[in-house]
């Protein structure tokens, strides 16, 4: 299995994989493939660096999307592109569901490199102004106690009111009522 962890920097992507991933599991992470080639630093590296650890990442999501890896995939926002890729091998979407605030102060205290801040609000500001479209809908459940509480969407590939396309997807934050 492919899971896909995405959401704004500093959402928690990496924390979520180190969290959950097995021995042996296959994790690309483009932080980690930047030092590998030579990056000092957590989280930029120089643009030869850069541009030679994109194209790692991308040999590797293309060879774990021809297997049966159990795969980690770190991307914070994939292609239309991509997301046919990971969609075609099956994958699962685990989408960090952290508010702004939460991560601006862990940019911060996290001392990421310059643009992150910036980077954080392009990420949720794409979404200000749109308000999302919702219908809801009431079902009986016979069990013994408890409640759910969720989501629902349809699976097609038309942007809804924030411009998101309804992926096979896990969320992080569920919450119990």
């Amino acid at each position: 299995m492919i899971h896909v962890v995405t959401g704004a920097p500093c959402s928690g992507k990496s924390t979520y994989v180190q969290d959950h991933r097995q021995k042996g599991d296959v994790v690309i992470d483009l932080d980690k493939l930047a030092q590998a080639m030579g990056s000092d630093a957590r989280h930029s590296a120089p643009e030869a660096i850069k541009a030679v650890a994109f194209k790692a990442r991308e040999a590797a999501i293309e060879e774990v999307c021809k297997s049966d890896y159990e795969a980690w995939i770190i991307h914070t926002k994939p292609t239309e592109e991509q997301i046919k890729l990971y969609d075609a091998a099956g994958a699962e979407y685990i989408e960090m569901d952290t508010d702004m605030e939460t991560c601006l102060e862990r940019c911060e205290s996290d001392d990421r490199p310059e643009g992150t801040e910036e980077l954080i609000r392009s990420f949720f500001n794409a979404r200000k102004g749109k308000e999302m479209k919702r219908k809801t809908k009431t079902i009986e459940l016979k069990a013994a106690n408890g409640s759910i509480s969720g989501y629902a969407a349809t699976f097609i590939r038309e942007p809804d009111s924030y411009g998101d396309i309804s992926l096979k997807e896990h969320s992080v934050n569920a919450s119990k009522s």
